[in-house]
């Protein structure tokens, strides 16, 4: 009978468990030890995998938890497309974050292309994605997911020859954070492509375009359309140096943090400069990378 009680008492604890982060762990995870896991906590929403190393046989488990909310896959490794394809069954996925699944072994070959089409059941649910250093083919499919209210697409290489490509992203009317910082080459934002999102995504509140070799000081100028923007990261874009960038940053009136490259020859005096032009600014970032995290 105290076994039997015991038991009971395992089975409840496992069956009350939300939110499950098995990212420490930070190496081959068995999927009879992920299914054993899965299969009791009938009350997940919450699931992190962060750098695990996981077969397709392993992603198989996530039809035990249907109903989560939140999937992270962050630098996980050796799984397939196909292995991927079962998040489709996760009919109530408000969060997705695919944070460099492109530099790893089998998952290199995925594009963030075949993830989104996978994600087509979820295109009015899912609120939060990151495809963080993903190949790209084209932005069309993203434009379908209305509900996002944020998407970073922080170092993914867009391999497209339409002229303006960005303007797939004015669908997404409900988003508050989007960040385009790092998109290498051959393609990144132009002050015209910023000029229409900035002028239909008007709820945007962080926006990164850091490292846009096509965007100029006077693109910023359509950033008077964002009224509730309070983060702005222009990282190494170049000819963003103070006098350039204040006076058109004086319409964005809740700013309070700036991610930029100040003049290396004078710095002090150039955040000295800003922070003068901007007195609700409360954060000047100079120096090292910066990733806005999902």
């Amino acid at each position: 009978r105290i076994q039997s009680v015991s038991r009971g008492w395992r089975i409840l604890m496992w069956s009350a468990i939300t939110e499950l982060d098995l990212s420490p762990i930070n190496h081959v995870l068995d999927a009879k030890i992920l299914y054993n896991v899965l299969e009791r906590t009938v009350s997940l929403r919450k699931l992190d995998l962060t750098g695990s190393v996981i077969e397709d046989e392993g992603l198989t488990t996530l039809r035990l938890v249907p109903n989560i909310t939140s999937l992270t896959l962050a630098f996980c490794e050796e799984f397939s497309i196909k292995g991927l394809s079962h998040i489709s069954s996760l009919t109530r996925l408000e969060e997705l974050d695919c944070n460099n699944l492109a530099g790893f072994r089998n998952t290199r070959s995925i594009l963030a292309n075949q993830i989104l089409q996978l994600l087509v059941p979820q295109r009015n649910t899912l609120k939060r994605l990151n495809l963080c250093g993903a190949f790209l083919r084209s932005l069309k499919d993203i434009k379908k997911f209305t509900a996002l209210t944020s998407l970073s697409l922080y170092e993914c290489r867009l391999i497209t020859e339409e002229l303006m490509p960005f303007l797939e992203l004015t669908t997404l009317t409900n988003l508050d954070t989007l960040e385009l910082s790092n998109m290498g080459h051959p393609r990144f934002i132009s002050n015209q492509e910023l000029l229409v999102l900035s002028s239909t995504l008007t709820n945007l509140r962080h926006l990164g375009v850091g490292r846009s070799h096509q965007l100029t000081s006077d693109g910023l100028a359509n950033l008077r359309y964002l009224p509730k923007l309070e983060l702005i990261n222009i990282m190494s874009t170049w000819g963003m140096q103070s006098h350039a960038i204040i006076p058109h940053l004086r319409h964005c009136t809740q700013l309070k943090t700036l991610v930029w490259t100040c003049d290396p020859t004078n710095p002090v005096d150039d955040v000295q400069e800003v922070r003068a032009s901007f007195s609700q600014i409360v954060d000047v970032i100079t120096r090292g990378e910066f990733m806005y995290v999902m």
